[in-house]
């Protein structure tokens, strides 16, 4: 709530600059407070007018917490602009991709997206399951696969039997990477 105040002080000092108000809407956003969030958003966009390639992140962070608040509609409008100002900025491509698919909708196009956003080389599949006991809802499994490797700092294989034994949680003390990407050790 410091920030917020903090924040707020500097868009009364600064009426016409949509940057504290993105900044704003982004904590609150990182904090799970949509609807409040969502208000700094639209106040940063009628600010700016007409949007450029660089609002993008403005449309789709206010997606984004359309989509968290269930109005689907307006946020699907506004990942849509995102992309639109944006047409090669993954994290749209997937956000919109995987609520799509999340859906049942546009699955052709949101499968390109998905794999537009991970790589040129990705292989996407998907598939559906009807279950009786998920009465009228369906399940989608999504399974992308060729991301580029992502270079990390991972123990040698000589040095694992060095290595400390895992944590009580069973995972490993050491580097966590995404498990959708294939990882590199530096030896």
């Amino acid at each position: 709530d410091e920030a917020k105040a903090l924040l707020e002080n500097i868009i009364a000092d600064n009426p016409k600059d949509a940057r504290p108000l993105e900044a704003l809407g982004n904590i609150l956003r990182s904090r799970e407070r949509y609807a409040e969030a969502r208000q700094y958003y639209d106040r940063a966009i009628t600010l700016i007018g007409k949007a450029g390639r660089e609002h993008w992140s403005l449309y789709y962070a206010r997606g984004v917490c359309g989509e968290r608040m269930k109005d689907w509609r307006t946020a699907e409008f506004d990942l849509k602009k995102a992309l639109e100002l944006s047409p090669d900025e993954s994290s749209v491509l997937n956000y919109l991709g995987y609520t799509w698919v999340h859906h049942y909708e546009n699955l052709k196009t949101a499968m390109d997206y998905i794999k537009n956003a991970a790589s040129q080389n990705a292989h996407v599949f998907y598939g559906q399951v009807f279950d009786d006991s998920l009465e009228d809802r369906f399940l989608v499994t999504v399974i992308a696969t060729g991301f580029p490797p992502v270079r990390a700092s991972v123990p040698s294989k000589r040095r694992l039997k060095d290595s400390p034994e895992p944590a009580a949680n069973g995972r490993s003390s050491g580097v966590r990477v995404s498990p959708h990407r294939d990882v590199v050790a530096d030896d």
